[in-house]
């Protein structure tokens, strides 16, 4: 059994200005460092303790595990974790939100070049998930990672979530991992310190 606990990424000047990421490698804003400084003060007065510190490869979550990971005092590496990227939005990444969230809405993600549609999505973070259970039996992971990730591997959890649903910056999110069975055990266990604009229906 592996208890994850996912963590979105600090703010960035994208997540700002309501512009879709994906895996362009936007850097934290000013904001996004003091969020994750917060959010590492927020664990270490709850005394939490993590034996395996993970993020994706973009810049925007990695810094903020190594802040959150100094807070801890932990001297461990931090290991890659690119199941986790965020979604590739292809011709998108860049572009308003609200455009975005129409053409998603609109059920017309076959026609944008580069999309990775929502079952892709699905099996590539499922895949990551089986890995990490295969790699950490036993261990309290922490992961940072990216809101259309958290919000497929909810959905795969339990249908009542959505992509609409909402994971602000700094959200943690925990799951278990037990036998290739994944559950929630709180998508809100520490609620974030940002805003999710990133919302789908």
């Amino acid at each position: 059994m592996v208890e994850l606990f996912l963590v979105r990424h600090g703010e960035t000047s994208w997540n700002d200005e309501c512009k879709c990421q994906g895996i362009t490698d936007i850097p934290l804003s000013k904001k996004g460092i003091e969020q994750a400084n917060q959010l590492g003060d927020i664990l270490v007065n709850r005394n939490e303790k993590f034996d395996v510190f993970m993020s994706t490869s973009l810049s925007r979550a990695y810094l903020t595990c190594q802040i959150i990971k100094e807070k801890l005092n932990d001297k461990s590496l931090i290991y890659i974790e690119d199941g986790f990227l965020e979604r590739c939005f292809g011709k998108l990444e860049g572009k308003s939100f609200e455009y975005v969230a129409k053409i998603i809405n609109e059920n017309r993600q076959n026609e944008v070049d580069g999309f990775e549609i929502d079952e892709l999505l699905t099996k590539r973070v499922i895949k990551a998930c089986y890995d990490i259970e295969n790699r950490f039996d036993g261990k309290k992971v922490l992961l940072v990672t990216h809101s259309n990730t958290i919000k497929a591997l909810a959905i795969y959890a339990n249908k009542m979530y959505t992509y609409g649903t909402l994971i602000p910056n700094l959200n943690v999110s925990k799951f278990v991992l037990n036998n290739r069975q994944i559950t929630i055990d709180d998508l809100y266990y520490i609620k974030g310190l940002g805003k999710d604009k990133t919302k789908i229906k």
